[in-house]
Order: C-alpha cells, then sequence, then structure tokens
C-alpha cells in the first residue's frame, strides 16, 4: 500500500500539473482569461475568489491547493486499483485517463504494464487535418520515446 500511496501522488501531482497549465492555458487562448480555472475552483470553498479571470492571490493558492490534492487523491485512488487487481489476476493491467505528456506516461509505467492514450490523440487528429497519421505518430514517439515496445512498426 505504500508504493500505491507513494506513486499515486507523484502520478496525480505530475498529472494534476499538466492539466492545471494545459487548462489555463487554453482558457488563455480562447480569450476567457488565464486565471479562470483557478478561480472557479477555489470559489467552491472561497466565496471571495472572483468567478472571471482577474487575478487573486488567495484564489491562487486555495486553487492550487485543492486542485493538487484531488489530483493526488485520484492518482492515490488508481494506483491502489491497480494494486488490488494485480492479486486477483495475471491479465496485463493497463491505465489510461488524460495521459499526454512523457512523464506522465513514466508514471504510469511504474505500476501498469500498459498506459492507454486515448483523448489527446483525438485531439491531435483534429489539429492535424491532411496529415493525421504522422501528426499521431510524431505525439506518440514524442510522449513514449522512441522505437518504443509502445508502438507498433
Amino acid at each position: 500500500m505504500m508504493r500505491a500511496l507513494r506513486v499515486g501522488v507523484l502520478a496525480g501531482i505530475v498529472a494534476g500539473a499538466v492539466m492545471a497549465v494545459w487548462s489555463m492555458a487554453a482558457m488563455w487562448v480562447t480569450g476567457s482569461g488565464f486565471w479562470l480555472p483557478l478561480n472557479l475552483i477555489a470559489h467552491t470553498f472561497y466565496r471571495s475568489a472572483p468567478l472571471d479571470a482577474r487575478f487573486s492571490a488567495p484564489a491562487l493558492l486555495i486553487g492550487l491547493a485543492v486542485h493538487m490534492t484531488v489530483a493526488s487523491i485520484f492518482g492515490i485512488a488508481i494506483a491502489a486499483l491497480v494494486q488490488r487487481l494485480r492479486k486477483v489476476t495475471k491479465l496485463p493491467v493497463a491505465v489510461g485517463f488524460g495521459i499526454s505528456a512523457p512523464d506522465q506516461f513514466a508514471s504510469v509505467g511504474k505500476y501498469a504494464d500498459a498506459a492507454v492514450i486515448g483523448s489527446a490523440i483525438v485531439q491531435t487528429i483534429e489539429r492535424s487535418p491532411g496529415k493525421e497519421a504522422q501528426a499521431v505518430a510524431e505525439f506518440i514517439e514524442r510522449v513514449v520515446g522512441p522505437r518504443s515496445s509502445a508502438v507498433s512498426p
């Protein structure tokens, strides 16, 4: 259980940080405002947090604390589930939820036999009309590394 705790917290923090940066950048690019995601998270617990893109130091601290705590708990839950599955089956265990970066892929590899990358591939396809196969191949190589056994020739 300690391994699940250690790996789960690390994987959760890494995935949570990537997701936070991604959502903040996406909101900034779309014109909604960079601070909006953290403000909305903070507003759940701190009603004085702005409901728009204005910067607020308390909202930043509360939003990050809540987001990273939830991400860590989610990481622990997945790691513990994988650990339990290994006790009841000899089948390979695959994990996939929001995997889109090399560090996330490596974290999953510490406790699962396979990492499933779904929505990030769909987004890559959507951004690459006419070059879908090449874009997906480049994305996979960037995430899992060159000539990985995870990529079929």
